[in-house]
């Protein structure tokens, strides 16, 4: 079982990306926490998840100290730790010396421990476990006014990476785009290493996600996604927008669009429409 720390300005998307990826069950949802009984994914493909421990044990905030003492630690720390208390007075120092005086050669390291003991504090309840994964992934570096060719109105990165991984697509899928703009799905796609098919209707737009494109040695091509004819396992888009467009025009799109995904749709699909549609 894994505790998930999860980031705050999308908490019920990032519960549904770390579903996505992680499917299991006895989900345990708890403020910014959530605890999935599932097997590891790739925990480097999340993006709204600050950090993934395993489950060593929960017990009641005042039997803590006594878990502690029964706790076999040295079957877990396996050189220097350190402490994490999330949403607690108490001082990581007391916790951790209740630790060290399990330990045969206790070593603390606050800098770069081999090791690292998370305890999250939930109303009456302590969930301990050891830290898997920190997500240290600067989404901030592929804004889409820092891209190669720019786009004002790109989505963020860590939100179309999150897009993404509601598809479900494993690691050996392909994730098709047929309203790619300036390719930011594609490029968080990429950089998991999926496989992508990528176009878009407007030629501006192919020659700009190309540009963007260029350093994952892909291309995307100029094609109304209407003449679409493959069967599509995965599939993750931005519907294409103008508040210069005529309302019915956009409605006309995404209905014919929605009846042709419907045919060939084998798995799953997660569209983006824009808040004023």
């Amino acid at each position: 079982m894994f505790i998930l720390q999860l980031k705050q300005d999308h908490p019920d998307l990032a519960e549904a990306e770390a579903l996505a990826l992680i499917p299991g069950k006895n989900i345990v949802r708890a403020g910014e926490l959530i605890l999935i009984d599932g097997k590891a994914p790739d925990w480097n493909r999340l993006a709204l998840t600050r950090k993934a421990d395993e489950l060593l044990f929960s017990c009641k905030t005042t039997e803590l100290e006594k878990q502690i003492e029964l706790f076999d630690w040295n079957a877990t720390i396996s050189g220097s730790y350190r402490v994490d208390l999330h949403h607690t007075d108490a001082l990581p120092k007391t916790i951790a010396n209740l630790v060290w005086k399990n330990l045969k050669e206790p070593h603390v390291d606050l800098t770069h421990p081999t090791t690292t003991l998370g305890f999250f504090f939930a109303d009456k309840t302590v969930f301990v476990g050891k830290r898997r994964w920190t997500n240290t992934e600067r989404f901030e570096e592929r804004l889409s006014g820092k891209l190669p060719a720019k786009h004002p109105s790109g989505m963020h990165p860590k939100l179309a990476r999150a897009i993404v991984n509601l598809t479900g697509v494993p690691g050996t899928g392909k994730l098709v785009d047929p309203f790619c703009g300036a390719g930011g799905f594609l490029i968080e796609a990429m950089r998991m290493g999926l496989r992508v098919d990528g176009s878009d209707l407007d030629e501006g737009q192919v020659e700009r996600a190309n540009i963007n494109l260029k350093p994952y040695g892909i291309t995307v091509v100029q094609r109304d996604a209407l003449t679409l004819r493959d069967p599509i396992d995965y599939l993750a888009s931005d519907l294409p927008y103008g508040r210069n467009t005529k309302a019915k025009d956009t409605d006309a799109l995404y209905r014919a669009f929605l009846v042709l995904l419907g045919k060939l749709l084998r798995k799953r699909a997660v569209l983006v429409f824009p808040d004023f549609a």
